[in-house]
């Protein structure tokens, strides 16, 4: 038992567990997700995630040899390669997740200590760190339904047209052959010619959206878990290291500073290591996939829905993102401001120059890494997606 734990009566302790006890329900949301990949760091299922790569890998094959069956016969079709690019980001982030399967283990073990009442000093300190939960909490519930909702129409919508379609020509009782819409470009073994066939194939295709679904919606949350849990952790740590008290002596500043050192380390290092390769994915994909639709959009003037939504799902995935890097910035100056506010010319001669290595060391941000490519920022994106425009006019002048 700490300090604040002796310190509260025993209606307020149990409040501030159930507080915590709320909070770690993120946890339980992550867990659900990588289970059903097979990923969930303490108890990895290697068949479950082989059958889902390799389920996913086969249809994505599906959709290479739709696009080159298209260019043998001379036709560059943009809906098709957009589609590649999309579902090849997410088999992606699918192998990604698996390759920094460790790391995550470690990290969310560290995550489920933080989440005891042992590890905070006050009750204010305790409201700082979940004052970083709830957002996280709101944006994955937001990305849950956004997901949710762009999925059923971009796969109910083809299935209806085609539907309302064949009622409209059999009620006419034309003696036309009707067309079949797809919501994918998956090359078919044999011609479809008859509504069932459509329907069964169709229908085979619903698990592989779900995975889709799956993948994306864990990777996201993944993220906007491990960087408002971070943020949360540096503002619990700015409060402490503002109100240390230096009249114990200086076992307790020299306590703060390991925990700095901790997160620091242990933590924000693990993240922006394992994360960077993904980040690159995000950034390099989703400025592709915006302007070749944003280019296509423009050619033909009108705007369509299938090209609306699939130019929102990168922007959407971008900005959440940035939310949670704007969070990183802003709290890594709040430590740098902390160390600066407490008394620090109160300290003895070999703390001043113990406290002077930690506000160096908090001079450089906590960032997202986007490979080779720099810090994942909104202004990293526009310059890519920029260049992404030029290389493109160019290549269609070289085309013309």
């Amino acid at each position: 038992m700490n300090r604040y734990e002796s310190d509260v009566n025993q209606k307020t302790l149990t409040k501030c567990k159930d507080d915590l006890k709320n909070a770690s329900k993120i946890l339980t949301w992550n867990k659900r997700l990588l289970l059903l990949l097979g990923l969930w760091p303490e108890s990895p299922i290697d068949f479950l995630f082989c059958a889902s790569a390799v389920y996913y890998i086969f249809y994505l094959g599906l959709d290479f040899v739709s696009f080159v069956l298209f260019l043998r016969k001379k036709i560059l079709n943009v809906s098709i390669f957009i589609q590649l690019l999309a579902y090849g980001h997410i088999s992606a982030r699918l192998l990604l997740l698996r390759r920094h399967n460790k790391t995550f283990g470690i990290l969310f073990t560290e995550i489920k200590r933080d989440y005891e009442l042992r590890n905070f000093e006050s009750d204010q300190e305790l409201r700082m760190f979940l004052k970083y939960n709830r957002p996280a909490k709101t944006m994955i519930k937001m990305l849950f339904i956004c997901s949710t909702f762009f999925g059923v129409v971009f796969y109910v919508r083809p299935f209806l047209t085609t539907y309302f379609v064949h009622r409209t020509i059999r009620k006419a009782h034309r003696n036309v052959t009707a067309p079949f819409f797809w919501n994918t470009y998956f090359y078919k073994f044999h011609k479809i010619t008859t509504i069932n066939v459509y329907a069964m194939h169709y229908v085979s295709e619903f698990p592989f959206s779900i995975l889709t679904g799956i993948i994306s919606c864990a990777t996201d949350c993944l993220v906007l878990t491990l960087g408002c849990h971070l943020s949360g952790r540096l503002a619990a740590l700015s409060h402490r290291i503002r109100n240390v008290d230096f009249r114990n002596g200086s076992q307790e500043f020299k306590a703060v500073i390991r925990l700095h050192q901790q997160v620091l380390r242990r933590i924000a290092e693990m993240i922006e290591d394992s994360l960077s390769s993904l980040m690159l994915c995000h950034i390099l994909v989703a400025s592709i996939l915006m302007c070749i639709v944003l280019y296509k959009t423009l050619i033909r003037i009108i705007l369509n829905f299938s090209l609306l939504l699939k130019c929102l799902r990168p922007g959407k995935r971008i900005h959440l993102i940035n939310t949670v890097i704007l969070l990183f910035l802003n709290i890594s100056r709040a430590v740098q401001a902390a160390f600066y506010e407490c008394k620090w010319y109160t300290m003895l001669l070999q703390d001043r120059k113990l406290i002077i290595l930690n506000l160096l060391r908090s001079q450089r941000p906590i960032r997202f890494a986007a490979g080779g490519l720099g810090t994942f920022s909104i202004q990293l994106f526009s310059e890519v997606l920029k260049s992404s425009l030029g290389y493109l006019s160019v290549l269609r002048n070289i085309v013309k």
